[in-house]
């Protein structure tokens, strides 16, 4: 974004943001820009705390009276002074089955379980909240478990995106996958946890982040090298979780491999692999520490 506001204000749009990571701001020096310490993807702090997250848009919407740049401001507000406090709540309990998960089958007769568990969740939370992020993929909520349980079976169901190879379909339907268990999870009033924590809980104790993992091992396997990408990097964050550097390290791999391969570049495709591998970079050289997974 920091990139995109020099230009816009070369057209004489004025712009200012809100910068997550001090050290890409100071980097690019966009005209006008609002840190915060807060964690990612919460740029604006505590979830549903409006008074808070208004007074955070108008610091930032302030610096559009400074006329002349680059300004780097901090807000004064740290993170820990809105931090959630107790344990996140967990709305319905996905204790692995009795069986063994490693098993295709009770994979998947596990996985189908727990995504109707969370269903009347999601319907409520829709309700509750009026929107969803759920359906980028083209991939009804109904038919969401068959279509990516498709891909591990190796008979592919009809691609509801002619405009996109099935990878590119899968990668949407991943998104929407998530999407749905963390507004499902995220329904009942009370503590929810962090990003990571949803995260970790998601890729660490649901039948649905082990069936991922299970399309990444099939797709690795794939002679075709854009579906090896997309399963390797774009499904799941790594062999053990959101918490291991070694499957980063293969989905880096993975990218290298297919910026200097002259089928993907330049391009759309080019410009995502390329902003994926420098987001990697920088991941790898961040330390994140084990957190307990929260009791549902």
């Amino acid at each position: 974004m920091g990139g995109l506001a020099h230009y816009l204000e070369k057209e004489g749009l004025a712009t200012t943001q809100i910068s997550l990571i001090r050290k890409h701001t100071e980097t690019i020096k966009p005209p006008r820009a609002l840190w915060v310490s807060f964690e990612l993807s919460r740029p604006f702090g505590k979830p549903n705390d409006a008074d808070f997250q208004s007074r955070v848009l108008s610091a930032a919407l302030d610096l559009l009276n400074k006329k002349e740049g680059p300004i780097l401001t901090d807000y004064a507000k740290e993170a820990d002074d809105i931090g959630l406090e107790g344990p996140w709540a967990c709305p319905v309990n996905l204790n692995p089955a009795e069986h063994d998960l490693n098993e295709t089958g009770k994979l998947i007769n596990a996985f189908k379980s727990e995504m109707n568990q969370l269903r009347n969740w999601y319907d409520i939370a829709v309700e509750k909240r009026n929107r969803t992020t759920v359906g980028v993929s083209g991939v009804e909520v109904d038919n969401l478990a068959d279509f990516l349980i498709s891909f591990l079976r190796g008979k592919l169901t009809e691609n509801p995106n002619p405009d996109y190879s099935p990878a590119d379909t899968l990668n949407l339907a991943t998104d929407d996958l998530k999407a749905f268990y963390t507004e499902a999870v995220t329904a009942q009033l009370g503590p929810t946890g962090t990003a990571d924590e949803l995260a970790d809980w998601f890729y660490g104790q649901t039948a649905a982040g082990r069936l991922l993992y299970a399309i990444r091992d099939k797709g690795l396997q794939s002679s075709d090298e854009y579906f090896q990408i997309v399963a390797g990097h774009k499904t799941q964050p790594g062999k053990a979780g959101l918490n291991s550097h070694q499957g980063t390290k293969t989905q880096t791999i993975f990218i290298i491999r297919s910026l200097l391969n002259p089928k993907y570049g330049p391009g759309p495709d080019f410009c995502v692999l390329y902003i994926s591998a420098i987001y990697i970079y920088y991941a790898l050289n961040f330390s994140r520490t084990q957190i307990e997974y929260p009791t549902c």
